[in-house]
């Protein structure tokens, strides 16, 4: 469920996409596809802002509908500030630092669940 409009409603995933910044600290669920992996911790989300990090402390495992332009649907907080060595301080993975050279203090996702988007 996206975040609450607090005219009323839900916010729908485009909205919260183009302005992620807006919701940091809250727990929010997007749909879109996959642009990237990065590893077995995280990828990026296809955003009107350019791609947008997801992170998985338990990694992605077998999941999967993660890969480059599958549709996926991700609930998680988002965060600020990405840096690796934070990252991988609070949940005891190693990352590939140049693989997020890019997204070093960017705002990004801590996915609590990746699933396939529901069906329309």
């Amino acid at each position: 469920m996206a975040p609450d409009d607090p005219a009323g409603g839900e916010l729908a995933d485009d909205e919260v996409m183009a302005d992620v910044d807006s919701f940091v600290g809250e727990t929010v669920t997007v749909s879109s596809e996959v642009e990237e992996t990065l590893g077995t911790n995280a990828f990026t989300l296809s955003g009107p802002q350019g791609p947008l990090l997801v992170t998985s402390a338990t990694g992605m495992g077998d999941n999967e509908i993660v890969e480059p332009d599958a549709p996926v649907q991700v609930t998680g907080t988002v965060r600020e500030n990405f840096t690796v060595t934070g990252f991988e301080d609070e949940f005891g993975v190693d990352l590939d630092d140049e693989l997020f050279a890019d997204f070093e203090q960017q705002t990004y996702i801590v996915a609590d669940s990746i699933s396939e988007p529901p069906a329309e």
